[in-house]
This record gives C-alpha cells, structure tokens and sequence, in this order.
C-alpha cells in the first residue's frame, strides 16, 4: 500500500511539474516557425496597418512614411531586381523559387507571413506595400542569436507590441520590452544577407 501511495504521489508531482512547464513555455517562440518557417503562418489580418498605429503615433508615422524601412518593397530599383530577376529565376529553376520568395521575408514581411509570394506589383497597391511596418518589428518576440541574417526573427502578432521599452499598456495594446529590441542584433536579421 505504501508503495502505491508513493508511486502516486511521485507520478502526481511528475504531471504537475510537466503541466508547470508546459504552461511557462507555451507562448515561447516555435523555433520551426523562424525565419523560413514563417511562410505562411499568420494571414494580413493578423497585423494591423500602419494607418491605424498613425493614429497615436502621429510623429513616429511620418518619420517611418519618409523611411527606407517604408520603400523597402515599393522601389522602382527593388521591383526590378525581384520581378525581373529573382522572380523569373525562380520560375526558370524551381529550387531557385523559396529563395525568391525569402527576399519578402526582409522586403514584405507581412506578405511573407501571409504567404502572399510573390506579392502583386507595388501598383496593384496590396498590403506588401506596407513593407517593413510598425507591426513587423514590434510583434518580433523572438530572435535566432545563433542566426542573425535573413529574417531568423518569430513573430507574435496580437495584442502585445514588443520593443525597447515596455511600461505601462495603452487602450489599444499591451508593452513587452525585449533586449534585443534595443541592440543592431534586431536590425541584422534582415541587414545581414547570406545568399543561399
């Protein structure tokens, strides 16, 4: 009897313990969803425009308007070297196609997310016009310190925005500071290119 009773307990204290930890890394990044893993995991409903955070952050909005960060899908020089390059590469040679769709990842993130590759044409005005908006840095949760180049970043899109400071949560959303949101080692997930 008694070693029922302590074999239960033991396989209680077990399940709790794995229940515990379950729950404590429920939300962490999904490392097969990094990078490349991230070709279709979210819809564009997921991310919200960068019109509806200009409504708060008025000055922040202009200055991202006026950014490369802005224009990094919808240059006439970037929509030449994809459509006409990298896209008709892609069709020529089938494995050259995932790399022709990974330049979204860094160009027109939240087409990327979406699947949408490759995206219409700047002039057919979609959403991977947005480019690399408010929502694509600051639903970035996760980062591949093993892996600083091209997009090895997680997403979380939803109510929290993750960045350099945290603090107090607004109306419209809620504040996670993260270390890397304030380090280059944000920046070189897409300013550093390994061609593949």
């Amino acid at each position: 009897m008694k070693r029922k009773t302590i074999a239960f307990w033991a396989l209680s204290f077990c399940c709790a313990v794995i229940a515990l930890w379950t729950l404590a890394y429920a939300d962490g990044p999904d490392v097969a969803a990094m990078g490349e893993g991230l070709h279709g995991k979210y819809s564009y409903e997921d991310f919200s425009k960068p019109e509806y955070c200009a409504q708060c952050h008025v000055d922040i909005a202009r200055q991202w308007e006026q950014s490369w960060m802005a224009k990094a899908y919808d240059s006439p020089w970037d929509e030449i070297e994809y459509f006409e390059l990298a896209v008709e590469h892609g069709k020529r040679n089938p494995k050259f196609a995932p790399v022709a769709d990974g330049c979204n990842g860094c160009h027109a993130p939240i087409s990327f997310m979406a699947g949408d590759t490759p995206p219409p044409r700047p002039a057919e005005n979609s959403r991977a016009n947005e480019s690399v908006s408010c929502e694509v840095c600051h639903t970035i949760s996760a980062i591949d310190e093993s892996k600083l180049y091209n997009f090895s970043f997680f997403a979380s899109p939803g109510r929290v925005m993750y960045g350099a400071r945290g603090g107090e949560s607004s109306p419209v959303h809620d504040l996670a500071r993260t270390d890397f949101h304030d380090s280059a080692k944000l920046c070189a997930n897409c300013h550093n290119e390994q061609s593949p």
